[in-house]
């Protein structure tokens, strides 16, 4: 029975296109993740210390977040906010190439930014998530909410795959090593992929979403439609 309904979602345009989305800004976040402590570490000159401090507030922050991108979203249409958030986060994220060593304060300042943003990240697609299975429903007929997760856990597992898979080899390629001082073209390299390409991608991600077809009201039409 699983494939039919596998196949039935590739043929939901407005499913693809979330799904590729969702993936390119995963790429996005997962870049700064899998680098953030070689960018800490050689870039800021910041020892286990001032990692955790810049984790408390970065997530502290995306936890502070998520109920207020929440409370907007009763007020505009959903994609029009995890946009705005996306491009917020590129100009934020555009701080960091100011960013050098011993600038503590100034990366703090750029993660509470940023991890306001995250709280888009972890409040709004969900909820796209919820009226485009309804949407799904109303079109053939099935519930697919277990399938779309899991579909969307395996998208996140992917992008984090990636996303090692490059950085590590590119690090490889311009011979970095640990425990010693990084040259400049490996400083540059970090700089490329823990801000440079996740700008990148953000701005496709922020293309893709802006023509999500989906809005407000025809999700709330699909949920008078199917539940009353």
């Amino acid at each position: 029975k699983s494939r039919p309904r596998i196949s039935l979602l590739m043929k939901n345009k407005v499913f693809v296109r979330l799904v590729f989305a969702w993936f390119v800004n995963c790429l996005a976040n997962v870049f700064p993740t899998v680098l953030f402590v070689f960018f800490i570490t050689y870039v800021v000159g910041g020892d286990d210390a001032v990692r955790d401090k810049i984790l408390l507030y970065y997530f502290l922050s995306a936890f502070l977040g998520m109920p207020l991108w929440l409370w907007i979203s009763k007020f505009l249409e959903k994609k029009s906010i995890w946009i705005v958030s996306m491009i917020s986060s590129v100009l934020f994220f555009s701080l960091v190439f100011f960013v050098g060593k011993g600038d503590v304060g100034l990366f703090i300042f750029i993660s509470i930014l940023t991890g306001i943003c995250l709280g888009a990240d972890l409040a709004i697609p969900p909820s796209i998530q919820s009226d485009l299975v309804d949407h799904h429903k109303s079109i053939f007929g099935e519930d697919v909410s277990g399938l779309f997760f899991s579909f969307l856990t395996l998208i996140n597992k992917l992008a984090f795959g990636i996303a090692s898979i490059i950085s590590f080899s590119l690090l490889d390629f311009f011979q970095f090593q640990t425990n010693s001082v990084a040259s400049d073209s490996v400083r540059n390299l970090l700089y490329f992929l823990y801000a440079g390409l996740p700008i990148l991608l953000k701005l496709i991600a922020s293309y893709l979403i802006w023509k999500f077809p989906l809005s407000k009201k025809n999700s709330q039409n699909i949920t008078k439609k199917l539940y009353g």
